[in-house]
């Protein structure tokens, strides 16, 4: 719910405030964004932690967006510094996050392990006793079929 909220002031800020004031809209999303993020930090959305772990860092990045471009809106110039700042600190905040994921947060998403395949090619391609198919528990010597 405070996620819903907090989208729907941000399209109504953007609607009004941005046609008046570049700037005063880039405070505003920033705080905005800070304090969701704040939010967040303290209540956690989500009971898998690799997932909180990548939605914190995806919120720090939004954070260092809006950041710059607010920057940006008061600093007139080349918007190419500010480019390179947004890919190098984007490129920074996954880097960390990739580091700090493997130490502290295993994966808990564990699959089945599949059929080998070398069995299953014996199965198919082989001429014979078809009882020792994948599976089976019926023993071959209680079949009338393959005496």
């Amino acid at each position: 719910m405070v996620k819903t909220v907090l989208e729907v002031t941000l399209i109504v800020m953007s609607k009004t405030l941005k046609m008046s004031s570049d700037v005063a809209h880039g405070f505003i999303f920033t705080f905005l964004i800070l304090l969701y993020m704040a939010f967040f930090f303290k209540f956690k959305a989500y009971n898998y932690q690799r997932f909180n772990w990548w939605h914190q860092l995806s919120l720090i990045g939004v954070a260092w967006v809006s950041c710059l471009s607010t920057i940006n809106f008061l600093v007139s110039g080349s918007s190419f510094p500010w480019v390179s700042l947004i890919i190098a600190g984007w490129a920074i905040i996954v880097s960390i996050g990739l580091a700090i994921q493997r130490k502290k947060y295993p994966s808990l998403l564990y699959r089945k392990k599949g059929k080998d395949t070398s069995t299953l090619f014996k199965f198919a391609f082989t001429f014979g006793k078809k009882s020792q198919a994948i599976g089976s528990k019926i023993e071959p010597q209680k079949l009338d079929l393959f005496k």
